[in-house]
Formats: structure tokens, sequence, C-alpha cells
């Protein structure tokens, strides 16, 4: 498997293999997975991009613009699945 995006975070003791790559900001000790780690930064700054640009754009609040989509919904329905143990 071939890690695509540039590594935030390297692997304890990494080497880069590729001389022209981006190489990581800071090594990580043995016991933390780097790969995972760097999947796991990458998409909490992606998805506050995305929230930014969203909020940006609609200039409204979520709630606002979710009222349209939940205006038909039973109420008695989903009072009935919020009371259903699990």
């Amino acid at each position: 498997m071939k890690y695509k995006l540039p590594a935030l975070v390297g692997p304890n003791e990494g080497e880069i293999l590729t001389k022209d790559r981006f190489s990581p900001i800071t090594e990580l000790p043995a016991i933390i997975h780097a790969q995972k780690l760097n999947s796991v930064i990458w998409t909490l700054f992606t998805g506050t991009v995305l929230y930014a640009v969203i909020r940006l754009v609609t200039i409204r609040r979520g709630s606002v613009l979710l009222q349209p989509l939940v205006k038909k919904v039973n109420l008695d329905l989903v009072d009935e699945i919020s009371y259903r143990p699990s």
C-alpha cells in the first residue's frame, strides 16, 4: 500500500527513500503507527477546511440549512425510535 499524502509525522527511525519528497515534520515513538496518525491528522485538517468553506459560503447556521430537510419528519416516529433500548 502506498501512501499518497505528504507525511506530517514519520515512523520511528524512518528513512526517506525518495530524495525529492517532503520529509516528515516530527518522528514518532515506535508504539504509534505513523501512517494511521497521518490519516487522522489529514482528515481533521480537511474536515475543518470543508466546514469553514461551507460556513463562509452559506453564512447561515447549520440548523437553518437542515430545517427544510427535516420538516416532514414524523415526530411520533422519531420519539418512538429514541426510546427504544439498544
